[in-house]
């Protein structure tokens, strides 16, 4: 689906890769799909250690999760989550919400 639009993605099977990654690379990402629901650290964690662990606040970070109950999205957005989009993923909003952190730096 991102391929189709001209992006290159790098997947984790989990967020304790995603973190490695970041580790090694911490400049080589715009934008994080952060899978809610994965094995070994869940995309919560993952995204609360992105952003103290490894400082990178200026990496926007879009949840993506079955889950839609507003608590669910408040606990995406206190971890860090910049975005929050429902699966199954619709690629128009999917689009467009990396267009938007893509254009914009991010500030928060």
């Amino acid at each position: 689906m991102l391929s189709a639009e001209g992006a290159q993605a790098t997947t984790a099977v989990d967020g304790r890769q995603a973190l490695q990654y970041l580790r090694t690379q911490p400049g080589a990402f715009d934008v994080i799909l952060m899978d809610v629901q994965m094995p070994v650290m869940d995309g919560i964690s993952a995204t609360r250690a992105i952003r103290t662990e490894l400082g990178l606040n200026h990496v926007a970070i879009i949840a993506l999760t079955a889950g839609v109950l507003p608590l669910q999205r408040q606990q995406a957005r206190d971890a860090g989550c910049n975005d929050f989009i429902p699966k199954p993923v619709d690629r128009e909003q999917l689009v467009l919400a990396l267009a938007r952190f893509v254009a914009t730096p991010n500030t928060e």
